[in-house]
């Protein structure tokens, strides 16, 4: 294998190329990697798992280098930031953003791939929704050499084992800004960030329950002001009839008293 070419930029080439060449493409860069002399690293190779067509479709969404693969790492940190803050008005301001990076992954993977059945659009949808509430999922998906859907249950962290093509160390290949690809190295201790304490299953539960409390609440009081409006209508409409026959007992009234008073 070419030294100048490295472990991350022969294996997005291999996800990048069409799923029907996948098997051919990767036995050859087996055969490649074993000529080198590198026996490890070619039995990496031949392990590499050939995409399904959900993962195939986002990698191509990746690989486009598409807007909304920038819109999801932002709105997926503001989305994790504020359930790990338990900050209930966030999330629920952030819910429609959320649903609209949804469908927006997958008009573009309407757009780059080939017709999408029901189940196909259901697994790109479970992803993203993922990727978006967990970051070891978002860094999957935004690796370009997916090899499976993800899931997220709502609870706990997303199971990416096997969903990602890793080098003969195990490491994950990642995709960079600018659609470079590169080996991911673990970060030196200097470089390593102070994250904050995780929130248990409990506290995400019980922001949660708020969130939806708070929209039956908003609901209901939605239904009393459409119901008084209702209200209000009818008595205005009865106010109207009752003046129209208050007017036309007075002009009864003037025209009984008017004969009266006329000369016999």
């Amino acid at each position: 294998m070419d030294e100048a070419e490295t472990w991350a930029g022969q294996v997005q080439a291999l996800y990048a190329g069409p799923p029907a060449e996948f098997v051919a493409r990767r036995t050859a860069l087996d055969r490649r990697v074993r000529k080198s002399g590198d026996r490890d690293g070619a039995d990496a190779v031949s392990a590499l798992r050939k995409p399904t067509a959900a993962a195939d479709t986002l990698n191509r969404v990746v690989h486009a280098a598409h807007p909304v693969v920038a819109d999801l790492v932002l709105l997926g940190s503001r989305l994790r930031q504020a359930q790990s803050a338990l900050d209930a008005r966030e999330l629920a301001a952030l819910r429609g953003q959320r649903d609209a990076l949804i469908e927006a992954w997958v008009l573009a993977a309407q757009e780059l791939g080939e017709g999408q059945t029901a189940a196909l659009q259901t697994q790109l949808r479970d992803t993203v929704i993922a990727a978006l509430a967990d970051e070891k999922a978002q860094e999957a998906l935004c690796s370009g050499v997916l090899t499976r859907a993800l899931s997220y249950s709502g609870f706990g962290e997303v199971d990416v084992s096997d969903a990602v093509a890793r080098t003969s160390t195990g490491v994950l290949l990642t995709r960079l800004d600018g659609g470079r690809s590169d080996d991911a190295t673990e970060p030196k201790p200097e470089q390593k960030v102070d994250r904050e304490p995780a929130v248990s299953e409990a506290d995400v539960a019980a922001a949660r329950a708020g969130i939806e409390e708070a929209e039956r609440q908003r609901a209901r009081c939605r239904e009393e002001v459409a119901q008084a409006d209702r209200l209000l209508t009818q008595a205005q409409r009865r106010s109207e009839a009752a003046q129209t026959a208050y007017e036309r007992a007075v002009q009864r009234l003037e025209e009984l008293t008017g004969q009266a008073s006329a000369p016999g």
